[in-house]
Order: C-alpha cells, then structure tokens, then sequence
C-alpha cells in the first residue's frame, strides 16, 4: 500500500482551505502571523495529520510539502524565497516529518495505557526504538 491516491485527496484538501484563508489576508493586510499560525494548526493540521501514523511517509509527502512551504512563506510573510526551516524556526512550528512522528508515538502510547493486551511488548518495543532513533523527541511516560 502506497497510500498515493489518500495523499492526493488529502493535498487537495490542503490546497481548497488554504486558498479559503487566503481570501481573507494578504501580505499587506488581513490577518496577523499569529492569528495565521492559529488558522493553520486548527484548519490546516487537522486534515493533514488525520490519520498520518498510517498513510504519511516520505514518498509521498512531495506535494503536501511543496503546500506547506507555500503556506510557511505566507505566513512569515516574506516576497522572496526563504529557507523552510527558518520558516518553520519563526513561526514555531516544528517540521511536518517531526510532528507526524510525536503523534506517532503519542498514538502508539494511548494505545498501551489504556487497553493492555499481547501487542504491548512489541509496541512499547517500537516507541523505545523510536526515542532511542530520535533524542530530540523528550516525551515522559508510564506504564
């Protein structure tokens, strides 16, 4: 399963609610950084990460990342092209591929606290892989 044709029903989503804020705010007027970031974590994130501890990997993020760029350059608000990371550093937003990964593994530890069953071991085996791949991640748990 690549999940392509879901990743394209999900871009295009993407793509009908950003163009729907942008009627609503421009560069020189309309709505604030912050109010913008608000907007895209309720509106934009919502869609995008609905489901994405299945269908979201690397292959077929290319256009869904493309969006976001789109979108990051819009709200910092700048006319030229600006590095996506510092983007993301001045809008404090963490990286699409980070994200899907810390709700990844708070999704994997909901599972083990509240029904404990015979898949615990080998999922609390894979959330310590993950933490242990990734130190940046700092996430306190208890079983």
């Amino acid at each position: 399963l690549t999940f392509k044709e879901h990743s394209k029903m999900v871009y295009n989503k993407l793509v009908y609610r950003w163009t729907t804020i942008c009627r609503y705010s421009n560069r020189n007027w309309g709505m604030s950084q912050s109010v913008i970031v608000r907007i895209v974590k309720a509106i934009i994130f919502s869609s995008l990460f609905y489901g994405s501890v299945i269908w979201m990997n690397s292959r077929n993020m290319s256009d869904i990342n493309s969006l976001w760029y789109k979108i990051s350059k819009s709200a910092v608000g700048a006319v030229f092209n600006i590095h996506h990371s510092i983007a993301e550093i001045i809008l404090g937003v963490p990286p699409l591929q980070i994200t899907n990964r810390i709700n990844t593994i708070k999704h994997y530890l909901k599972i083990l606290t509240e029904q404990p069953h015979e898949f615990a071991d080998p999922l609390l085996k894979f959330v310590s892989q993950q933490l242990d791949s990734n130190p940046n991640i700092n996430i306190v748990y208890h079983l």
